[in-house]
């Protein structure tokens, strides 16, 4: 019997050491697994509608490797979370493995544990997966060169920069070289770190001031008229924001064997 008050919950870590019993269910070399279905779903003791926990497999790297391009859920297919003051966990969407119930009920999760603000992020990062927008592909083309400056300029302020979020006119339509989209950016800070606006600020001018001048790369792609690029606050970024900007992953950085 699957025990309602069950130690484990989603952010639950386990380390490689205390595999034990289910070291062969864990199909992936990893250094830790952090379970990453929902609390709701582990309690429930009813094991023929909820038999499983799903796990994903995190490996442990020092936080010189930091790739700022993979923090606050930037990109789709993988993330790095802080661990302790020397070390991230790196996590990647397509090692997600599922464990039963009953192969755990004697296996107990690290005293450690995900913080909220952490489990927040790791929960946005699983459902950007399934609800990222495909922009159309000839504005895809366009913005190449715009990724490949995010990539660049974004990863030098990982904790500062939470995301970026585009609008763009007209929608779900192609349009030919000749024809320009419309586009507006939005860089969102954190309001919780010291200097996080004067560096986003810092990024929106300078993507601005150069917007000509990168966009260019692709200019055998057609034309892209920036109507606005601006740094904004988490706090200043609302529900209506959100439901009229896109958030824009960084997908460019994952076609990469090595980032």
């Amino acid at each position: 019997m699957w025990p309602r008050d069950t130690n484990w919950r989603q952010g639950s870590l386990l380390i490689a050491e205390k595999f034990g019993e289910i070291k062969h269910l864990v199909p992936y070399e990893c250094d830790l697994i952090i379970a990453i279905s929902h609390d709701c779903d582990i309690a429930y003791d009813k094991l023929e509608a909820e038999p499983n926990i799903e796990f994903v497999s995190a490996k442990v790297l020092p936080l010189s490797a930091g790739d700022g391009n993979f923090t606050h859920s930037k990109n789709p297919r993988k993330l790095r979370l802080p661990y302790n003051e020397r070390e991230v966990l790196e996590l990647n969407a397509n090692q997600k493995f599922s464990i039963p119930k009953g192969e755990l009920i004697k296996i107990a999760p690290s005293n450690d544990t995900l913080d909220d603000k952490s489990k927040g992020v790791l929960q946005t990062w699983l459902s950007i997966r399934y609800r990222r927008h495909a922009f159309p592909d000839n504005l895809a083309a366009r913005l190449i060169p715009v990724e490949e400056f995010l990539k660049k300029e974004g990863k030098k302020h990982s904790q500062e920069i939470m995301g970026y979020w585009l609008n763009y006119e007209p929608r779900k339509i192609e349009l030919g070289n000749e024809e320009p989209y419309e586009l507006w950016i939005r860089i969102v800070y954190s309001s919780d770190i010291v200097d996080a606006e004067t560096k986003a600020k810092v990024l929106a001018d300078k993507l601005k001031r150069d917007f000509g001048k990168i966009i260019q790369k692709s200019s055998d792609a057609g034309r892209i008229d920036l109507r606005l690029c601006e740094a904004s606050a988490d706090t200043e970024f609302t529900l209506y924001d959100q439901r009229n900007y896109l958030e824009y992953s960084l997908e460019y950085i994952s076609h990469q064997a090595e980032s």
